[in-house]
């Protein structure tokens, strides 16, 4: 049998702090490069959202020849990941703490996240956006609810049939009211109304 992955290996040691640069050009060659995936686009992209990246992607100064001395990585190999992941078929991207845990973790996210639909990697089997955890545990309290705004598999609590399956099951009425991330603790807590806080395993000051 044809193995399912291409055999080939492609390393990009860009500089710190040139994650959304690197996304960018790679969208760049994509679109350039007719890799769109057109009929995903048109049913499941909001259109006017859609060509407004579509425009901003095409900008010259998004080129890999124009980014290629602030990443640090010579622009051919920009082409060719770009190339290997836009003309896969199927093309999953994963990626660790060192995307999300960075001043410019949500707009790399955002530009992952735009890639991926722009190649219609979205939505079925052997593709998608896939953010790996820190820590094991970290994925499993996340799966079992401890969200202050999902339940069990990442469920929301605030649609009506999902909490009425629970509390079938548990035998309890449930709170349709997401309860409070980390900020907004501390911000109900000068308004008065969050009185105490339990803390295990996370410095909240530094994080």
């Amino acid at each position: 049998l044809d193995s399912p992955h291409t055999g080939a290996a492609i390393h990009l040691p860009i500089r710190p702090g040139t994650n959304v640069a690197l996304v960018n050009a790679l969208a760049h060659v994509i679109v350039t490069e007719g890799l769109e995936d057109h009929d995903f686009i048109a049913e499941r992209c909001a259109q006017t959202e859609y060509q407004a990246w579509r425009d901003f992607i095409l900008e010259p100064r998004h080129a890999p020849e124009a980014v290629a001395d602030i990443i640090g990585v010579p622009a051919r190999r920009i082409r060719e990941a770009a190339l290997l992941y836009g003309g896969a078929g199927n093309g999953a991207i994963y990626y660790g703490l060192g995307v999300t845990e960075h001043s410019q973790g949500s707009t790399t996210v955002m530009g992952i996240a735009n890639l991926a639909l722009a190649t219609g990697n979205i939505g079925r089997p052997g593709v998608g956006v896939n953010p790996l955890r820190g820590q094991n545990n970290v994925q499993g309290s996340c799966d079992m609810g401890s969200f202050p705004h999902e339940l069990p598999g990442y469920q929301p609590v605030t649609d009506a049939a999902v909490r009425g399956r629970f509390e079938a099951a548990w035998g309890a009425t449930l709170d349709p009211e997401p309860g409070l991330r980390i900020p907004r603790m501390f911000d109900a807590a000068i308004e008065g109304r969050f009185k105490a806080m339990y803390v295990q395993g996370e410095d909240i000051a530094q994080s």
